[in-house]
């Protein structure tokens, strides 16, 4: 245990877990009062290219396939050092049927949940705001530069943020490097809803809003 928030920070508790739904093994973190998944999920029922996608369906994607069959997706290596896209819809699996349940699960495995807006606000916030969270956040390796400094974060909180990039509403795959985003549970509207975002160019985390329609990673925090 730790008693005090410098070290929850540099020496977070961590361990692997695996999910039962494919024996997928993932590596978690604890930071300060919540535990986080330290990569991104991969969970990948069904695959899409990207360039169909939906407001309303779920849809899947993976960095760089083109194609729909998901045991080939599973062997790319944006599989492997990204996980999935998921949409908001897919993100959400069916969880606005869900609400008066103190979590909403969505698409993550058993004991673990989507987080919401709020739920991103507390590990912000223990990490020294929105300001300055992203450096804490962002992984050792694999961001671009921005004006001759490089993007990468010191990871100090273990989240291991990676640059994934995204897919976009015009169907590409792009801003691997760049940016890292993930979809909260809170919904803007019919055709929106809130992100957070770790980006190359400096060390804050972004909050704001995309269409569902486009795709996005996940992170999953653990139940309480």
């Amino acid at each position: 245990m730790f008693s005090g928030c410098k070290e929850q920070t540099e020496n977070p508790a961590s361990g692997k877990f695996i999910d039962i739904r494919d024996k997928h093994e993932y590596s978690w973190v604890t930071v300060g009062t919540q535990t986080w998944m330290a990569e991104n999920l991969a969970w990948l029922p069904a695959v899409s290219p990207p360039d169909t996608g939906s407001f309303s369906e779920p849809l899947f994607y993976v960095s760089g396939y083109q194609g729909n069959n998901v045991t080939e997706a599973r062997r790319t290596s944006g599989f492997s050092s990204y996980g999935v896209f998921y949409n908001w819809p897919a993100a959400m699996n069916g969880a606005d049927t869900l609400q008066n349940l103190i979590y909403t699960r969505g698409i993550c495995p058993e004991k673990w949940h989507l987080p919401s807006d709020q739920e991103w606000d507390i590990l912000i916030n223990f990490l020294g705001g929105e300001f300055n969270a992203g450096k804490k956040m962002k992984s050792i390796k694999g961001w671009e530069s921005f004006d001759g400094v490089s993007g990468r974060g010191d990871n100090s909180s273990g989240f291991n943020g990676q640059p994934a990039g995204l897919r976009n509403n015009l169907g590409k795959f792009y801003e691997i490097g760049y940016n890292a985003l993930f979809w909260t549970t809170t919904g803007n509207g019919d055709y929106s809803a809130w992100y957070r975002h770790l980006i190359y160019s400096h060390e804050g985390v972004n909050r704001y809003f995309l269409s569902k329609s486009w795709g996005l990673s996940v992170r999953c925090v653990k139940d309480s």
